[in-house]
C-alpha cells in the first residue's frame, strides 16, 4: 500500500504537462491547478507540517490556540507574552513554499472568514463579515455544480426566512432561529415562496427542508420546487 502510494504520488507531481501559447509545458514545481489529486495532496503535506511543528511553535510562542481553516488560520495568544512578527518569521521559515501573512486585530475586531470577531471586555461576539468582492450571487439549480455545492450554498443563507412583520434575515441570523411561528421560503431562481408554520424553532424546519432538498425527498414541497425548475 506504502509503495502505491508512493508511485501515486510520483506521477502526479512529476507529470504535470500543459499547455500555453501552443508550447506543451512540464511544470517542475507545484500541484496542477484545478486536478482533483491537488487539493489532497496539499492537505497531506499541510498536515504533515503541523504534525512535525505546531506543538514546538505553538510551546514557543504561548500560543493559546490555533484554528486552521485551509489556508486561513486564527491564533489567540496574549500579546504580553507572545510577538506576532517572531512567530511570522518562524511560520515562513518552515518551508520555502509556504509564506504567511499576518493581519491583526485593530479596534479589538479581526476578521476570520466570513466572520468578524468583536473582543468585548466581558464576552467576544461575532458578526458576518463580507470581503469587498463579495457580490450576493446565488448558484442556479440549472448549473453544471455538483448537487453536493449547491446543497451546501442554501447552508449560506440563499433562502430567506421572513417572520410576518416582525424580522427578515438569513441563516446568519442564528438567534432568531430560535424562534417559532410562519416563515418564508424564497426560490433564488423564480418568484415563487413557500410560506409555512411551524410551532419548533425556525432552525429544526429549516434544517428538514434542506435534508429534503439534498435526498431528493418527497417531504418538503419546497425542496421538490427546487429540484423541478
Amino acid at each position: 500500500m506504502q509503495h502505491e502510494l508512493l508511485k501515486w504520488y510520483d506521477v502526479i507531481t512529476k507529470q504535470n504537462y500543459f499547455t500555453n501559447n501552443q508550447d506543451i509545458v512540464i511544470q517542475h514545481d507545484g500541484l496542477a491547478m484545478g486536478a482533483p489529486s491537488s487539493g489532497i495532496t496539499a492537505e497531506i503535506f499541510l498536515q504533515h507540517t503541523e504534525h512535525t511543528h505546531l506543538t514546538h511553535l505553538t510551546q514557543k510562542h504561548n500560543i493559546v490556540n490555533y484554528f486552521p481553516y485551509v489556508d486561513d488560520i486564527l491564533l489567540i495568544f496574549d500579546p504580553i507574552h507572545t510577538d506576532i512578527q517572531a512567530i511570522l518569521r518562524d511560520f515562513n521559515a518552515l518551508h520555502p513554499n509556504l509564506q504567511f501573512t499576518a493581519e491583526i486585530e485593530r479596534d479589538n475586531t479581526l476578521n476570520y472568514l466570513d466572520i468578524s470577531i468583536h473582543k468585548t471586555p466581558n464576552n467576544i461576539k461575532t458578526s458576518i463579515h463580507r470581503k469587498s468582492t463579495f457580490t450576493d450571487s446565488n448558484i442556479s439549480y440549472r448549473s453544471n455544480h455538483p448537487i453536493q455545492h449547491k446543497y451546501k450554498f442554501t447552508l449560506t443563507g440563499v433562502y430567506k426566512f421572513t417572520l410576518t412583520g416582525v424580522y427578515k434575515f438569513t441563516l446568519t441570523g442564528v438567534y432568531k432561529f430560535t424562534l417559532t411561528g410562519v416563515y418564508k421560503l424564497s426560490c433564488p431562481d423564480c418568484n415563487k415562496a413557500f410560506v409555512g408554520q411551524t410551532g419548533r424553532r425556525f432552525s429544526i424546519r429549516y434544517n428538514e427542508h434542506n435534508k429534503a432538498f439534498y435526498n431528493n425527498s418527497h417531504t418538503s414541497n419546497f425542496a421538490q420546487h427546487l429540484h423541478e425548475i
